[in-house]
């Protein structure tokens, strides 16, 4: 894809002209004023302010967000591009190969809609728009040049998400093993961009470490299980996973197995995760440590949304919690306030007279970078509380 000077250009207005000056660089279709040439979604076009200043270049997406900018100068695409992933690898420490951990993180560092993550040796590359498809191919080229894998996989993030398969290696392999924190998790990263293992929660996960020993523990909306395999390497008397998918229940049983826990003891529940606390509370069964990091949405038994949802859920996440006992609460659900987010659980606190405390409040590790001037890269809230 080669650059080249155009006339393709759009104005904005004063507001997005303030936000562009500051580094945010998403252009929103109401932000504007005229366009200039003739362009399509996935060209490289120039943006200027109302005052016809060159403020950078980037791709016109078309949609809600118009215009994503790349650079705030003219400059050839695959080079910009080697470029940026070459400052993301510098930023981050040396994994080891089984590790699994992000490489690019969108417009945190500096490459807008665009993620890759590292599943041992194999990449998963995803887009959050498809007019960023046109980035393809020199990404192949840049990651290249920095990094050696066995595949290459990709994805589109819009309303639902696009597999686009085997993008460059081999296109046969069902997954791998990867280590975190001295654990093994299997993933797959032909599977899904999330592959099996949110590795924002692993900083969280290393801190909890010492805290497991000896506690009845429940994990909701466990996904694959990483924080049930960390509890139960660590000491948990009893850990209790609870999922809506048979297919992540039985991928929490994998890991186990790998890690040389026996299940014997411990509880697994292909169940909608608000009726399992509802039958543990009627059955008066307690819990010393729960973790609940519900989806933003979801249709299981009924319809389920964070920002509705999340109150009820934690009262009654309370109403098992033993006295004293352990609350981790989290959502990545960008639409929710760090306000909001305090308020259900105050709600919650307040309608069961359970007082609590803040004992943690949780930022991503350092692959999962936030730049200040993109709002939107503080997407995780997560507290641990006493309650």
């Amino acid at each position: 894809m080669s650059f080249t000077a155009k006339n393709d250009s759009i104005q904005v207005n004063e507001y997005s002209y303030s936000w562009l000056s500051r580094g945010f660089d998403w252009v929103y279709k109401n932000e504007i004023r005229k366009k200039q040439g003739s362009f399509k979604v996935g060209d490289w076009i120039e943006v200027y302010s109302p005052h016809n200043a060159f403020l950078g270049t980037g791709i016109w997406c078309g949609g809600h967000v118009a215009f994503r900018r790349f650079s705030t100068e003219r400059v050839e695409p695959t080079i910009l591009l080697t470029q940026r992933l070459q400052e993301a690898l510098a930023r981050r420490p040396s994994f080891p190969p089984t590790a699994a951990w992000r490489w690019v993180h969108a417009e945190n560092d500096q490459l807008p809609g665009v993620r890759i993550d590292v599943w041992g040796t194999e990449i998963v590359l995803t887009l959050a728009d498809p007019a960023l498809k046109c980035l393809i191919k020199p990404l192949l080229g840049a990651i290249r040049s920095c990094f050696t894998y066995t595949s290459i996989w990709g994805y589109v993030r819009a309303e639902k998400v696009e597999h686009l398969g085997c993008l460059s290696g081999r296109g046969d392999t069902e997954g791998q093993w990867v280590e975190e924190l001295g654990l093994r998790y299997w993933v797959e990263p032909n599977r899904s961009p999330d592959a099996g293992l949110f590795s924002d929660m692993r900083a969280l996960r290393d801190w909890l470490t010492p805290y497991w020993k000896e506690k009845r523990c429940l994990n909701l909306f466990c996904f694959t299980g990483a924080f049930s395999v960390s509890a139960a390497s660590n000491g948990a008397k009893q850990v209790t996973s609870v999922d809506l998918s048979s297919t992540y229940i039985d991928w929490v049983q994998k890991n186990f197995i790998a890690n040389d826990l026996s299940c014997d003891g411990h509880r697994f529940f292909a169940e909608d995760a608000l009726k399992a606390l509802d039958r543990f509370r009627r059955k008066q069964e307690r819990f010393d440590m729960i973790v609940a990091d519900p989806p933003s949405f979801s249709h299981g038994d009924a319809i389920w949304s964070v920002e509705k949802g999340l109150s009820g859920l934690v009262a009654g996440c309370l109403r098992v919690l033993e006295p004293q006992g352990w609350l981790v609460i989290a959502t990545n659900h960008g639409k929710m306030s760090p306000k909001d987010f305090a308020k259900a659980i105050l709600d919650a606190s307040v309608r069961t007279k359970r007082p609590v405390r803040i004992l943690k409040q949780y930022n991503p590790p350092i692959d999962f970078p936030a730049a200040l001037s993109f709002p939107e890269s503080r997407y995780l809230k997560c507290w641990v509380i006493q309650a």
